[in-house]
């Protein structure tokens, strides 16, 4: 889970917003027991770790927003074939065209040695070389021969991983699938004062089954800025 500074609220709490990046090694998502994510998530509790200066405590304020998560969403995008993990399941064949190449290489064969006859013949030669393959370079189509036929290519493999992909490219769906979901916390629990700007790492972990199984470490951190004009990422590297 990646967390991104999102702003303060009109109620002056600093809002934070959750992505889901799901790594699953195999199976389904009822292995993992995730077939209904958002009811996971409902009932799931989080702990949001706040490092300032190297100290690190958890942030005892954060409590996560409403959701807009609906199961019946979840289902409808991740059920069937789209709850199968990739790596799960045998390959099948790409969209491979194989095309005939006997003939293609015994046409090869007789158009370089005609052409060599004719070259070893008093005079100037018939055609050249390439003038005897232009119609095979432009077209495809062997000397007396056929155009291969082309493949219709096979339809994507329909799983977890590329219905995830495809619904990336749609942001506004991602809070209805619990892909994104938000939390406030206190700013003064970020190191928010009158002083001046504070800045710190944030990182979400998850303390308690099922996803103590499956947010583990390395924990990622994100870099923040707080000050009275807002909260957002900070410059230089995250871990």
């Amino acid at each position: 889970m990646v967390v991104v500074p999102g702003g303060l609220t009109p109620d002056a709490a600093a809002l934070v917003r959750v992505l889901v990046v799901p790594r699953l090694d195999g199976g389904t998502l009822t292995d993992f027991g995730l077939a209904d994510w958002p009811s996971v998530l409902a009932d799931a509790s989080f702990e949001l770790h706040v490092s300032i200066g190297g100290q690190e405590r958890v942030a005892g304020s954060a409590r996560q927003r409403e959701l807009r998560a609906r199961s019946e969403i979840w289902q409808a995008f991740f059920s069937g074939d789209a709850s199968i993990i990739s790596n799960s399941r045998s390959g099948r064949a790409g969209s491979v065209n194989v095309a005939p190449k006997h003939g293609a290489a015994v046409a090869a064969t007789a158009l370089y040695r005609n052409a060599a006859i004719d070259m070893a013949t008093p005079g100037p030669p018939a055609q050249t070389i390439s003038q005897r393959l232009q119609s095979w370079q432009t077209t495809g189509r062997t000397p007396g021969g056929q155009v291969p036929p082309q493949q219709a290519p096979l339809p994507p493999q329909v799983d977890f991983d590329w219905v995830l992909a495809m619904v990336r490219q749609h942001p506004s769906v991602l809070p209805e699938l619990g892909l994104v979901f938000e939390l406030e916390v206190d700013p003064g629990e970020l190191g928010g004062s009158s002083a001046g700007p504070a800045q710190g790492m944030l990182s979400l972990q998850c303390p308690e089954p099922p996803l103590s199984s499956l947010v583990i470490p390395p924990f990622t951190w994100t870099r923040y800025e707080l000050s009275d004009l807002g909260f957002w990422p900070a410059g230089g590297a995250t871990s």
